[in-house]
C-alpha cells in the first residue's frame, strides 16, 4: 500500500496522462487536414494552420519556461488544461479559417505547449539521476495517444463533423487540470517559492528578473554543443511534422479509406510505445548512454521514408510503415531530456528544455508550408517525402557534431547578475529566476 502511494510514481502517473492528454494531439493534424481541406480547399492555407497547431507545442517551450521559473510546473500545466478547453471549444462555433488561426492553431496549441514544457520539466527536476528510464515511461503517454487520437478523431469527425470533433477535443484536454494537479512539486521548487515569499520586489525588480530569465537562455545558447543540438532538433521536427501531416492524405490518394489512413498513423502510436519504454532502459545505462540512440534512430527513419510509395501499395504495408516510422522516432524524445541534462547546468535545465522545445516548434511550424510549396511545384507526395528524409539525415549530422562538442556541464556556468541593494531590500538571497 506504501508503494502505491509512492509520489514518486503519481509523478510518473501524472506525466503519462498528460502526455497522453495534451502534446499527443498535435499528431492528429493530418487527420484534422483531411476535414479542413474538404471545407477550405486551400491547401497552403490548411497546411498553415495543420503546421501552425502542430508547432505551438513546442514553440511556447520558452514561455513555458517562464511559467516554470516563475511559479511551477504544475501551474503550467493547469493553463494548458484551460487554454485547450477555451481553444477547442471556440473553434466550434466559428467557420471562418482566419479565425480557426486564433482558436485552434493559437491558443489550443498554446494549451498542448504548457502541458509539454510543465510535465518534461517535471521528470528532470524530480529524477535527474534517471531521467532516461522515467522519460521513456510518461511518453508513453504519447504513444499511447498517437495510436488513440487518430482514429477518435476520425470517428468524432464522421459522426459530429468538424466543429464537434473540436467540442469534445476541448473536453479531453480539460482533463489536463485534474492530472495537472497531481504534480507535486519538486524539493528545488518548493525551494524557489520559500525564497521569494521573503521578498518584496519593486516594479524595477520585478523587471531584473524578468530580465534574468532571459540571460539564462542566452547563457546557454553559449555552448557549442547545445547550438548543433538545437539545428539537430530543428531539423527532426521539420522532418517530422511533414510526415505526420502529409500521410493521411498521401494514403487516401493512393486508395485507403479515410479511417484506413488514420488506423496506419495510430500504428506508429504503437511502435513509438515500444520504441520509448526499450530506449528509456537502454539509454539509462552510463556505458550506452543517450546520444547513439538520438543520432542513429533518424536514419532508420529516413531510409523507411524513401521507399514509402512500395508500402502504400497495401493496408498491410501503410501499417507496417506506421510501426516502424513510430519505432524508430519515438525514442528521440526520451532520449533528449538526458541529453540536455548532459548539456547545460541544472540550473539553467528549464532554460534548456524551453530553447529545445522552441526549436523544435520552428521546425513544425515551416516543415509543412515548405513541404506544401515542393508538392505544388512538382506535383508529386514524393518530393514531399524526400524532402523530410534529407532532414532526418541531416539530424543525424547535426547531432553527431553535438556530440563531439558536448563538453562537461561547467560550460554553461551562470554568469554573475548585476547587483542592485535599495536600502529597504532583505538580505541578498538565491536569484528567484534561476531554476
Amino acid at each position: 500500500m506504501t508503494a502505491s502511494m509512492d509520489p514518486s510514481w503519481i509523478i510518473v502517473f501524472s506525466g503519462f496522462m498528460i502526455k497522453l492528454c495534451g502534446p499527443s494531439l498535435s499528431y492528429v493534424a493530418g487527420v484534422y487536414h483531411v476535414a479542413l481541406m474538404e471545407q477550405f480547399e486551400d491547401i497552403e492555407v490548411v497546411s498553415w494552420l495543420g503546421s501552425t497547431f502542430a508547432c505551438m507545442y513546442s514553440l511556447t517551450g520558452p514561455l513555458a519556461s517562464l511559467v516554470i521559473n516563475s511559479y511551477d510546473c504544475r501551474t503550467c500545466v493547469l493553463l494548458s488544461g484551460i487554454l485547450g478547453m477555451l481553444g477547442f471549444g471556440a473553434s466550434f462555433f466559428i467557420r471562418d479559417i482566419r479565425l480557426l488561426f486564433i482558436s485552434y492553431a493559437l491558443v489550443a496549441g498554446l494549451g498542448t505547449g504548457f502541458a509539454q514544457g510543465g510535465c518534461m520539466t517535471a521528470v528532470g527536476y524530480h529524477f535527474p539521476k534517471s531521467a532516461s528510464l522515467v522519460s521513456g515511461l510518461i511518453t508513453c503517454g504519447s504513444g499511447l495517444g498517437v495510436f488513440i487520437h487518430p482514429m477518435l478523431i476520425q470517428f468524432l469527425l464522421s459522426q459530429y463533423g468538424l466543429h464537434g470533433a473540436f467540442l469534445l477535443n476541448g473536453g479531453v484536454m480539460f482533463n489536463l487540470c485534474v492530472f495537472g494537479m497531481l504534480l507535486k512539486q519538486s524539493p528545488f521548487e518548493r525551494e524557489r517559492k520559500r525564497t521569494s515569499a521573503t521578498r518584496h520586489l519593486s516594479c524595477s525588480q520585478t523587471l531584473r528578473s524578468l530580465c534574468g530569465h532571459c540571460l539564462q537562455f542566452i547563457t546557454v545558447f553559449k555552448s557549442p554543443s547545445f547550438v548543433m543540438l538545437s539545428f539537430s532538433i530543428f531539423c527532426y521536427s521539420t522532418a517530422l511534422s511533414t510526415l505526420y501531416l502529409y500521410l493521411p492524405d498521401f494514403f487516401f490518394k493512393n486508395g485507403a479509406s479515410l479511417q484506413d489512413s488514420a488506423l496506419a498513423i495510430s500504428f506508429s502510436g504503437i511502435g513509438g510505445m515500444v520504441s520509448r519504454v526499450l530506449v528509456g532502459f537502454a539509454a539509462n545505462d552510463e556505458s550506452v548512454g543517450s546520444g547513439v540512440f538520438y543520432n542513429c534512430l533518424p536514419s532508420f527513419v529516413a531510409t523507411l521514408t524513401l521507399f514509402l510509395p512500395f508500402f502504400s501499395l497495401n493496408m498491410e504495408g501503410r501499417i507496417i510503415y506506421g510501426f516502424l516510422t513510430g519505432t524508430y522516432t519515438g525514442g528521440q524524445f526520451v532520449a533528449l531530456v538526458p541529453i540536455i541534462l548532459e548539456t547545460v547546468d541544472d540550473k539553467f535545465f528549464a532554460s534548456g528544455m524551453g530553447i529545445a522545445s522552441f526549436s523544435y516548434g520552428i521546425g513544425t511550424l515551416f516543415g509543412p508550408p515548405i513541404a506544401g510549396i515542393i508538392y505544388k511545384k512538382s506535383g508529386q507526395f514524393f518530393s514531399v517525402f524526400t524532402f523530410s528524409a534529407v532532414m532526418l539525415f541531416l539530424t543525424t549530422a547535426f547531432g553527431f557534431c553535438s556530440t563531439v562538442l558536448r563538453r562537461p556541464r561547467s560550460v554553461c556556468e551562470p554568469e554573475p547578475e548585476p547587483e542592485y541593494k535599495p536600502t529597504d531590500a532583505p538580505p541578498e538571497t538565491e536569484p528567484l529566476a534561476q531554476t
